[in-house]
């Protein structure tokens, strides 16, 4: 599967396993350490942040056809990537690999949920600035999972041609 690199994705290079075991801990910590209660601002709290990190972490390994390595570090925690394929949405298998044991989601239908939502805003194509605004818009988990069966629509507008 080739990708182009998305224009949001900070992209240094290929990730290496070391790195990306590196990145998991870094956001695992960044995001243990934030309080569950009294955060102001839907981008700053637990949810917010580990989505934004793992769909900037997501996008740089398919970015760079790095998925194996996130497929070794899964299967290390003892899981097995059947359901969804790791092909099939990375993005849920990035946040197995960063909350393993279910320490920042309260479940694992809330882990699987979470990831759903990062693939279909991966399919749109929106930067991570806009991506927790753009959750919220999107709806319940049922109508997030029936637009994920639907092919994505072309866009409306190629681009817009200023002046003539």
């Amino acid at each position: 599967m080739t990708r182009s690199r998305a224009p949001n994705c900070r992209n240094p290079g290929p990730i290496g396993s070391r790195d990306l075991r590196r990145q998991v801990g870094v956001i695992r910590s960044a995001v243990v350490g934030i309080p569950k209660r009294g955060v102001k601002g839907p981008w700053k709290t637990r949810m917010g942040t580990v989505r934004r990190r793992a769909y900037r972490l997501t996008r740089d390994l398919l970015a760079n056809g790095n998925l194996a390595d996130l497929e070794q570090l899964v299967q290390e925690n003892g899981w097995t990537l059947d359901s969804p394929a790791l092909e099939e949405n990375p993005f849920h298998w990035c946040l197995v690999a960063i909350d393993p044991n279910l320490e920042i989601f309260s479940s694992t239908a809330a882990r699987r949920r979470a990831g759903a939502e990062l693939l279909y805003a991966d399919r749109h194509e929106v930067p991570e600035l806009y991506l927790i605004g753009f959750i919220y818009q999107v709806g319940s988990e049922q109508n997030i999972h029936e637009r994920l069966k639907r092919p994505v629509p072309g866009r409306m507008v190629r681009e817009i041609t200023r002046g003539s």
